[in-house]
């Protein structure tokens, strides 16, 4: 056995038996990656009060040599993010990004660039209320850059014409083709939804900017709701599964 130390966020607890949990964690060295905290439930010493979600951490596993469950021997709160548990709106963008990344990536492949992504979005949100609608989209969009899986939103995805060739100001988007259309290949209008080559624009630009940059991005009300929109739909769309936790993000934002 080995023990190795790493930053890392809490995305996932489930409890195991009368008093563990395992954990799962995505980490800057290793992705996501799941772990057994033994007596997690009982012991007031060991744990008490840090394996809280979206809590960014310092943790210490033991890593069996023939594989298996990692066992979580120690863990250290670098900031708890007390902003997002304290609002309901925040925990649950935080929580549908967190289920995102669980259903997304793969265990033990390393994603330093989500890691770090992820960070700066719980740290961005955990400050004052009103920032949450667009750093999600702009989560949504550098998380799928990341992640291999952008939507293609520069041209049209069925015959390539470039979107500022497209004259139209509203063009269609397909979520089976994965991107744009112009009007010459859909004449019916029969994409799934229609954006604004506004916010399209906006999109492309959140795409070529690291998060910091991103931030400075500015979404009228319609354009947010469009980007929003579309990108809430593209994910689970190619994941092949609806987000519970999108569902009740969606509640709580129609109550809000």
């Amino acid at each position: 056995m080995s023990n190795f130390f790493t930053p890392a966020i809490l995305i996932r607890s489930v409890e195991y038996g009368d008093h563990d949990l395992i954990v799962t964690f995505l980490t800057r060295s290793d992705g996501k990656m799941s772990a057994l905290a033994k007596s997690a439930k009982k012991s007031v010493k060991r744990f008490a009060g840090v394996l809280e979600l979206f809590s960014i951490l310092k943790i210490v596993c033991v890593t069996k040599k023939k594989g298996g469950l990692s066992i979580l021997n120690e863990a250290v709160i670098v900031d708890p993010l007390p902003g997002i548990r304290s609002d309901v709106k925040k925990t649950a963008y935080a929580g549908y990004w967190v289920e995102l990344i669980h259903q997304w990536l793969e265990e033990r492949v390393q994603q330093a660039a989500v890691y770090d992504l992820l960070k700066s979005a719980l740290m961005a949100i955990n400050g004052p209320r009103g920032t949450e609608d667009g750093i999600s989209a702009i989560f949504q969009m550098k998380f799928m850059e990341e992640s291999g899986l952008s939507p293609v939103l520069d041209r049209c995805v069925a015959c390539g014409k470039s979107l500022d060739d497209m004259k139209n100001k509203k063009i269609g988007f397909s979520l089976a083709k994965g991107g744009v259309t112009c009007p010459e290949c859909d004449p019916g209008l029969s994409a799934d939804m229609r954006l604004s080559k506004g916010t399209v624009k906006q999109l492309l630009w959140i795409a070529g900017k690291d998060m910091r940059q991103a931030q400075r991005a500015r979404f009228s009300p319609p354009m947010l709701k469009e980007a929003l929109g579309m990108l809430e739909a593209f994910a689970p769309f190619h994941l092949g599964k609806e987000l519970k936790s999108l569902r009740f993000l969606k509640r709580i934002r129609e109550a809000s």
